[in-house]
């Protein structure tokens, strides 16, 4: 067996240089000393240490393992074309017409592979196909890609011709062995080794032992060929071929095979089949079949690298930040079918006319204006976005490049562009693009890759837009939860619910400024009773302005009970005269609105423009409305409380009934000149009290005394809830004296009343604070005489009673 030069000089490696030494010592001595027997040991030596050597580097150069780089794409469908010159920048430029019918962009009809059903094929081009015997197939080398895809694909290796160039970029070579040719068919076929080597045979967990049956029926043959067929056609590549003698589609595989099932050629084939597994080796032809497993190999690689690192990755991810991590994986993909410099995902908004880079795979030191909205204009981008079929553009001058693809930062020294739009529910949502140095770097083979990718990045924006769909709707659903347990039995006035508007927008939109006016019932005017903004700055800014309810649009959006939103704001006053607010944004203005009224309006602002979408007003006009709702309640609740007569705890008289009745007992004391006192009565419940049951004993001993209070008092004296544990008390024709004994007389009294609760029994001390009302005509300055007596018994220690 022959060594090439070229092999003999890329085996040798630093360590053999002891073995050439070794060996030519041995001769030296052989030669040169005189003694037969240590010539007889040199010459030893020197056999022995050349063999060593040789056998050494015979086994080096055996496992040495090349691959031609040689494009695998398969052969480019025929497009209905039109090339035409543009005479301002030169370009040539190849318009493809035929693109949606051919690739099938509408996304609904995808093809769908059913049980007991064929799987119909793309009409391909005409390639001529030539059946390949098993039983002639020429030797091949083996090679393992151990570190592909979790190891073993397909449960064998695959079996390719070696080449001169280095490998591609994603595999490791793990090994490699020589393939013996098989047995002898025919007088034309290579005769065969009595014993062939058998390569070591990775096999998937779940098989432990070679398999007896035949690798493939006639039936999962086929069924391999159309998968294979359908697998060449999504990955823009196909496996190596010896020299010209094969030349073969995936549907010219399905043809070979039922061709050789009709010829009686199967018998033949499963035979020499049995006996390659029965000895744990997968020969597999080099023409078709060994094609097909490198296709199945690159479309695993793209699964895989699609495929989230962890568990973790796939789930609680943010909708977009997971879609664009999987088009970053695609892109990569598609660079290594491609060979461009850059490829760009763009998002297109026809509507709002802006494009968006989303993602990006370059090299070269170029920089991508990524997540810029860039205005649709003259640019291939855009030209691509409204025709709705690719194109590809060459000879693009440097003069024409900054407004044929505006979307590099600087000069980025570009000569030819092709572009795939992306359809989603018919229409163009992205466009999908690759530009290159060179002046004809794509031609209709790059198209029919990145439109074959189209379809994938379709149905990923589908799985966006649905995961989306359910994010927003839990977004919802957290939100209005939140607001619900904030506003439920707290007892909160309007600011306070407007506040947990505002903070509710500013979490889910991050605008630059969320507001809520309403009208305050005390100052009686319309003002800003919440602000959450970018900044504290602008927080207070907002929060002093007073709205301008006429000529502002927030103003117009309260009055009106109507939605008002500008895509972009120009010289419109949005809340109030001198308002400092950036300008060319967009703003938003939803009124508060309940069943019957408006009371105030939702403000949003935000630096960029068309920053909203109908889905975002949609959950922001929901949060307006329930909030409305909200402080409509609190608002019913109050009215009702001014017109109820008895406090619901007590059944006394509640604190507004009681001062009401209080007027005019001063006044009466007045005009008749008799006596009436004021008395503040709170009931002081024990320190020993459980923090959980504190509230129940409350409830039971403020309940216990007010019966107590209402039984000691004539039918003409007022009583009535002040507070959460304090009576007020209108002693008509008492003096503060004759209030101060029955205040005590009282104390005593209560302080040994035993209240019975459950099982078992406590008592509570009252402390009571005394104060004349006979000559005040200020009620005011009565209960204050009175609460500070109040307050002076309680910090001398409680149980107490104290004049004013």
């Amino acid at each position: 067996m022959s060594i090439d030069s070229n092999d003999f000089r890329d085996a040798l490696q630093p360590q053999d240089a002891l073995a050439i030494v070794i060996t030519l010592l041995g001769a030296a001595i052989a030669i040169f000393l005189p003694d037969s027997i240590v010539k007889l040991i040199g010459g030893s030596i020197a056999i022995l240490g050349g063999i060593a050597f040789y056998t050494t580097l015979r086994a080096r150069i055996n496992d040495r393992v090349r691959i031609k780089q040689k494009r695998t794409t398969l052969p480019p469908p025929s497009f209905k074309t039109r090339v035409t010159t543009d005479p301002k920048t030169s370009a040539t430029r190849i318009r493809f017409d035929d693109f949606q019918e051919r690739f099938n962009v509408d996304d609904d009809g995808g093809e769908k592979l059913e049980t007991g059903t064929k799987t119909e094929l793309r009409e391909q081009p005409q390639v001529k196909t030539i059946p390949t015997p098993v039983a002639t197939s020429p030797p091949v080398t083996t090679l393992r890609f151990d570190d592909f895809g979790g190891g073993n694909l397909d449960g064998g290796e695959v079996d390719v011709e070696m080449g001169e160039d280095d490998l591609d970029e994603g595999f490791t070579i793990v090994g490699a062995t020589a393939t013996p040719p098989p047995e002898k068919v025919s007088d034309n076929t290579p005769p065969a080794p009595s014993e062939p080597s058998q390569p070591v045979v990775r096999q998937p967990e779940e098989e432990k032992t070679p398999s007896t049956q035949p690798l493939h029926t006639p039936e999962r043959r086929d069924k391999s060929a159309q998968k294979g067929s359908r697998k060449k056609k999504r990955r823009g590549k196909q496996g190596h071929q010896r020299g010209s003698e094969v030349t073969q589609t995936s549907a010219g595989e399905s043809s070979t095979i039922s061709t050789s099932e009709e010829t009686g050629s199967t018998t033949n084939v499963q035979a020499e089949r049995q006996e390659a597994v029965s000895a744990t080796t997968i020969a597999v032809d080099a023409g078709a079949a060994a094609s097909q497993n490198v296709v199945r190999r690159q479309i695993r690689m793209v699964l895989d690298e699609l495929s989230p690192d962890s568990e973790e990755e796939s789930f609680g991810a943010e909708p977009r930040a997971e879609f664009v991590r999987l088009v970053n994986q695609v892109l990569k993909g598609i660079a290594r079918s491609i060979d461009g410099r850059s490829i760009i995902f763009f998002w297109m908004n026809l509507e709002k006319g802006h494009f968006i880079p989303e993602a990006t795979v370059t090299q070269g030191g170029v920089e991508v204006r990524l997540g810029e909205r860039i205005k649709l204009s003259n640019d291939l981008v855009s030209q691509i976005a409204r025709g709705g079929v690719p194109e590809i553009i060459t000879n693009i001058s440097p003069a024409a490049e900054h407004e044929l693809a505006p979307y590099y930062k600087t000069k980025a020294d570009t000569h030819s562009f092709v572009g795939v739009p992306v359809y989603f529910r018919h229409e163009v949502v992205g466009v999908l693009a690759a530009d290159s140095t060179e002046e004809s770097g794509f031609d209709e083979g790059s198209v029919a890759t990145l439109a074959e990718y189209t379809l994938l990045i379709s149905q990923l924006i589908r799985s966006y837009a649905e995961k989306f769909d359910l994010y927003l709707m839990r977004q919802s659903v957290e939100a209005f939860e939140r607001l619900h347990t904030s506003v439920t039995g707290s007892g909160l006035k309007p600011p306070e619910i407007a506040a947990l508007l505002t903070r509710q927008a500013a979490d889910m939109f991050d605008p630059l400024f969320a507001a809520v006016a309403l009208f305050d019932k005390e100052e009686g005017e319309w003002r800003i009773a919440s602000c959450n903004a970018a900044s504290s700055e602008l927080q207070n800014h907002i929060l002093s302005l007073a709205p301008d309810m006429r000529n502002s649009l927030a103003g117009e959006a309260a009055r009106r009970a109507d939605e008002i939103y500008l895509p972009e704001v120009g010289a419109e006053m949005q809340i109030a005269p001198g308002e400092n607010l950036p300008g060319g944004g967009s703003f938003l203005a939803l009124p508060l609105m309940a069943s019957a009224k408006c009371y105030g309006s939702l403000i949003l602002g935000q630096t960029t423009p068309a920053a909203w979408v109908a889905r975002d007003i949609d959950l922001l006009r929901d949060l307006a409305r329930y909030v409305a709702m909200a402080i409509e309640v609190v608002n019913t609740n109050e009215a009702l409380e001014e017109q109820l007569v008895f406090d619901e705890e007590t059944g006394l008289y509640n604190t507004a009934f009681f001062m009401g009745g209080f007027d005019r007992e001063i006044d009466r004391a007045r005009d008749f000149k008799t006596p009436l006192s004021l008395a503040l009565v709170r009931v002081e419940t024990p320190t020993s009290f459980a923090p959980e049951r504190k509230w129940e004993l409350m409830h039971t001993a403020v309940t216990e005394v007010g019966n107590l209070l209402a039984r000691k008092l004539r039918p003409y004296d007022l009583i009535g809830r002040f507070g959460e544990d304090t009576f007020s008390i209108a002693l008509v024709g008492r003096s503060d004296q004759e209030a101060y004994l029955w205040a005590e007389r009282l104390r005593k009294e209560i302080a040994g009343h035993i209240i019975p609760f459950e099982s078992r029994t406590f008592s509570v001390t009252i402390s009571a604070g005394v104060s004349n009302a006979t000559d005040s005509s200020d009620k005011s300055n009565v209960i204050n005489g009175a609460r500070q007596a109040l307050e002076k018994a309680s910090k001398d220690g409680g149980n107490a009673v104290v004049i004013y």
